[in-house]
């Protein structure tokens, strides 16, 4: 009888210690479980921007039989959507992205009696992205990609509209203020290849290079 008795008292110890030890394991599984959530960025997502750019346009302008050089200096908003896929592990994170912008790009530029006007107008992209989570709510990435633009140049008699492509580096932050929505704000620079165009004896070569600051929402899904 003493013997079944401390069979018993053994076996209720060590289920005490078993209960004791799970639980505790599970209290501690909570924390860690909503941090790693937290900290995990891996998904689709999409998103809104409007920001400022401005643009430099440096070339040649040769109108009859002068020749003259181009320093024309553009500004004005951008509205932009974009959406990718990003994959996070531990602190790394990388993505893809493709993104379509309206942009309200003006400047003119006066050569002898005549004025050049230039518009940036429609753009569109995808880059990839590299980066690093400085904590579990905040993301810093840099991005490298191809950069397209509408760019339309006239001046009396003369018009020229091309799509130029360009390269797009930027950098930027972005923070999680609630489940699965949040703040991005970025800096990005974009050199386009030569564009532009020749008629009625004149002709006008000229690169475009843009600088992007924008700030938007996303939503991760």
């Amino acid at each position: 009888m003493v013997f079944i008795t401390t069979e018993f008292t053994a076996w209720l110890s060590a289920m005490a210690r078993h209960i004791r030890y799970s639980g505790a394991t599970l209290l501690l599984a909570v924390p860690l479980t909503a941090t790693a959530h937290a900290g995990d960025w891996s998904g689709p997502y999409a998103g809104l921007g409007t920001g400022y750019q401005t643009s430099v346009l440096d070339g040649s302008a040769r109108l009859g039989s002068d020749s003259l050089g181009l320093d024309l200096g553009a500004s004005g908003a951008l509205l932009s959507g974009y959406g990718g896929y990003g994959w996070s592990r531990g602190s790394l994170y990388l993505g893809g992205e493709a993104n379509y912008g309206f942009s309200a790009l003006e400047g003119q530029f006066r050569l002898d009696d005549r004025e050049i006007d230039y518009r940036g107008r429609d753009t569109w992209g995808i880059s990839g992205v590299m980066g690093g989570l400085l904590n579990p709510d905040t993301l810093l990435y840099g991005r490298a990609g191809y950069q397209q633009r509408r760019q339309d140049l006239s001046l009396p008699g003369f018009r020229s509209e091309d799509w130029t492509d360009g390269l797009r580096l930027g950098a930027g932050a972005e923070f999680r203020l609630w489940g699965s929505g949040s703040l991005r704000l970025e800096y990005s620079q974009v050199w386009h290849e030569e564009a532009g165009g020749a008629g009625n004896g004149d002709e006008i070569d000229y690169r475009a290079r843009e600088q992007w600051f924008e700030a938007g929402g996303i939503l991760r899904f």
